[in-house]
């Protein structure tokens, strides 16, 4: 158990080298993929290596329900760590300030204008094929992030924090 256990918990470094080598991959045969789709496909692909070698260290259903469940915990944690670094302004502001040593507020804002933000967006949600322009109105094709979106919705509900006209 102490050898799954150490498996699991390294999990998260391998997914991230597996993910770099992939993302390099991607790039190399310039492949149009998002690298929040790349991924997702990763940590999915790594699936099954994972749960075969717990499988077969433990020989239990049960290991290989609990290896399937701490594994897709750890691995959707690393996807938003992941994410958050891909997606979030403050996370990008400081980058840039620490790059340039210094950026006016103009230069700020000439990044970060509402259109072009809601672009990149919707831009991201067609890559990862959960949405799509059909008559120049968007449609919904997708449900992993929708099922995420909506269980996040529900316990923020649960937890009381209601919502606001900007989240409508």
């Amino acid at each position: 158990m102490y050898l799954t256990l150490i498996i699991l918990i390294c999990s998260p470094l391998l997914l991230m080298l597996l993910h770099m080598a992939v993302v390099r991959v991607i790039k190399i045969f310039n492949v149009n993929m998002s690298n929040q789709r790349s991924l997702i496909l990763t940590e999915l692909f790594l699936n099954f290596p994972l749960l075969v070698i717990i499988y077969f260290i433990n020989k239990t259903p049960v290991s290989l329900i609990y290896g399937c469940i701490v594994y897709n915990s750890l691995g959707y944690s690393y996807f938003h760590f992941f994410n958050m670094s891909e997606t979030a302004r403050r996370i990008r502001i400081l980058i840039e300030i620490k790059l340039k040593k210094a950026v006016s507020f103009e230069d700020i804002t000439e990044n970060y204008n509402c259109d072009l933000m809601i672009s990149n967006r919707l831009k991201r949600l067609v890559e990862l094929g959960q949405i799509k322009l059909r008559d120049n109105k968007y449609i919904l094709c997708g449900g992993l992030l929708l099922a995420g979106a909506v269980l996040i919705f529900s316990m923020r509900k649960l937890l009381g924090f209601g919502i606001n006209e900007k989240e409508r």
